[in-house]
Parts: structure tokens; sequence; C-alpha cells
């Protein structure tokens, strides 16, 4: 069997999410499926992109797995993919199955086209998104829904969207969740110490991991450090390592109104390699999510043994199973409440620290990779 991925996210900025899952996979695959030979399809010029493909996607290539490169700029891509829509295979050669990860798929002349699904935010909640964004993805997603052989899903959650907002027959989508990498164990109290002295840490600090964005909630999780400082007297920080995205501005608002600027640590976007340390040295990693496809930084905090708290919503819950403590998204007042317990019942942070680490255990990329082979195999 031939199969051809979708490679082009691998060489993205930042790995975030839908990029860093597919970094896993494709990482994966060819380590389940001995067999089978993988195409990898990546469309770019620049220089940069180049570097980036080096340093992520050439270590991945072998006899089995190999890299096209189409050197085509996406502007006149763009316009081949109207009227003459230039096919896939004549970049990768024919395959027998493709693997379309985000939100794009591309013609092609042969072979079944297999698209994840990770959400359907920008049609569930369209607040929490430009009006441009809200424009391409009403107009793309639907279309790529109904022209692919088969379709996957990250979560329950998402399926569940997919037929309901969408009409898609249930038995067109098979559930495939993301994994949590190795790299996500605990971390040694050396490099704790170290990563807190280089970002200046100094107070025991609640840990939010992901973009800056609308539908994060993040200014309410501002608001419920605001009344454990205040309401609860403890010196706690707020640490929140990704970057930061349209519609982030009412974050920084909240924190000029509750006067946090000393308390309140924007790190950026953090490397891979300081998250495990990050997680391992938070009090509490909180997801606070209006929506959310699937949660993946739940899965690695757990992996960290660092205690859970995370909205009641979406897929949240499916995601925790029972492993983590769980709130109103609107309720400021519970959120604190939450955190304060778990800052003064030793007990609680031991229980959920150890539920957590059962709950990540459940989820490899080796059984996202076998799910996902199922799917391809099954629509080639």
């Amino acid at each position: 069997m031939r199969i051809g991925i979708d490679a082009s996210d691998m060489v993205a900025e930042h790995l975030t999410g839908i990029e860093y899952a597919l970094t896993e996979l494709t990482s994966q695959l060819p380590k389940i499926d001995t067999q089978s030979e993988f195409a990898l399809y990546l469309n770019f010029t620049r220089p940069e992109y180049a570097k980036r493909f080096s340093e992520r996607v050439q270590p991945l290539l072998s006899e089995r797995v190999k890299a096209y490169i189409c050197r085509i700029p996406n502007r006149v891509m763009q316009v081949l993919s109207g009227p003459l829509r230039w096919p896939l295979d004549w970049t990768t050669g024919r395959c027998d199955s493709v693997l379309y990860p985000s939100f794009i798929m591309h013609a092609q002349r042969h072979g079944a086209r297999v698209a994840t699904i990770h959400d359907l935010m920008p049609i569930t909640h369209p607040e929490y998104f430009s009006p441009q964004h809200r424009a391409d993805f009403q107009r793309i997603v639907p279309r790529l829904v109904r022209q692919a052989d088969a379709l996957i899903a990250v979560s329950e959650y998402t399926k569940s969207m997919l037929v309901e907002k969408l009409g898609v027959a249930a038995q067109r989508v098979r559930v495939v969740h993301h994994g949590v990498s190795s790299a996500f164990c605990p971390a040694e109290p050396d490099r704790i110490k170290a990563l807190r002295r280089q970002y200046g840490l100094p107070r025991p600090y609640v840990l939010f991991v992901g973009t800056a964005e609308p539908r994060k909630n993040l200014p309410r999780l501002v608001k419920a450090i605001a009344h454990l400082r205040t309401r609860f007297q403890h010196d706690v920080d707020l640490v929140i390592a990704g970057k930061a995205a349209w519609g982030s501005s009412e974050l920084r608002t909240c924190i000029d109104d509750e006067r946090l600027h000393r308390n309140v640590h924007l790190l950026g976007h953090a490397r891979f390699e300081e998250l495990p340390v990050l997680y391992s040295g938070a009090l509490a990693a909180v997801q606070p999510s209006i929506v959310e496809g699937f949660g993946m930084p739940i899965l690695e905090a757990m992996a960290c043994g660092t205690p859970v708290v995370a909205a009641n919503a979406s897929s949240l819950p499916e995601v925790c199973g029972g492993a983590a403590l769980l709130f109103d998204p609107h309720n400021v007042e519970e959120l604190a409440l939450l955190l304060n317990r778990l800052i003064e019942e030793s007990a609680l942070r031991s229980e959920f620290a150890q539920r957590g680490k059962i709950r990540a255990a459940q989820f490899t990329w080796a059984k996202s990779a076998r799910e996902t082979l199922a799917v391809l195999r099954d629509a080639a």
C-alpha cells in the first residue's frame, strides 16, 4: 500500500495543536505499518521553510518514507486550485489513500481522500472568530467534508457536531483521539528551578498552555487568579504559555483592570522541551475554554503529574474522563474555589495528580496511528 500525507503543516513556524499532532502521526505511522510506503507532500519555496524541513521532516525520511516538495508558489496554486485543479498526485505520484490532517484538501486523480476534522468552531461558535476566518471556514469545510471518502474526528464531541451541524452520516466518521508524547513526564526539581529563574517566576503559579484567543476564556481565568489573591489571600501567579492571536486584546485589558501586571506572565510560544518543565512546576494546569475540539494540554499536564482544572464544556469532559476537577466556564467564582481547594488540600492535589497519570497513559500516539491507519486502509 502507498499512503500519502499532506505534511505541509510540519514546516509551520510553531507546532501547535494540528501541526504537532501531524508531526507525531507522521513519525508513528511507518513504525506501525512496516510494509507500506509513505509519500509526504509539502509545498514551500522560502528558505525559512526549507530550514524547518531539514529539522523536522528530514529525520523521518527513509527508503519507505519520502518527501515530495511542490515548488509552485501559493499565489499560483490558488489560481490552479480553481478551474485547473492541480492534483496532489502530480507531485507525489499515485497513492492508495491520502491523509489530509487539516482543513485543506487537494484535487486527486487516484486514491481515497481521508480528512481529519479537529473542530467546527467557526460554525458552532462564530462569535469567537474574525469575520474573514468564519467566511473562509464556512466556504471550505462543508465542501471538504462532502468530498472526503472518509472522515476522522478527534473526539466524540467533534463527531456529534459533524452530524448535527453538517448533516454527516454518523457511519462516515471514525473517532481517533490524539495521543500524548512520552516527553511529557514529571521533570527533575533542578530543571524546574532553572526554568523558573529563566522566566522570573519566584511565586507559585497556575499554568495555561495554548493560544491566547477569545474562545480560551482567559479573562475569566485572570479574574479567578485575582479572587485567589484577594479573597483567599494566596500569593499565586498565572503563567500563560502560548502566542497571542486575533481577539487577545481583552486579555490584556483584564490584566490592567485587575492590576495583575506583576502576577500574570505572558511567556509567548514556549519551546516544546520547556513544556514538561512548566507543567511539572505548576500548582495546577487550567483549561478554561468555552469550546475545544480536543484539548491536548490536558493530557500533557496529566502526564507530568500536574492536577488539572478544566471547563465542563464541549470535548473537555470526554478527554478528562473523571481525572480533572470540572467547572462552569462562565463561573469565575467556581473556578477560584476549585483552585483554592487544590492549593489548600494536599490530599486532593495528590489524588488528581495520580488520576491524571492513569488517564494520560490511555492516550498514545502509537494507538492514534494504528486507528488512523485502519481508516486509511478501509478507505483504500
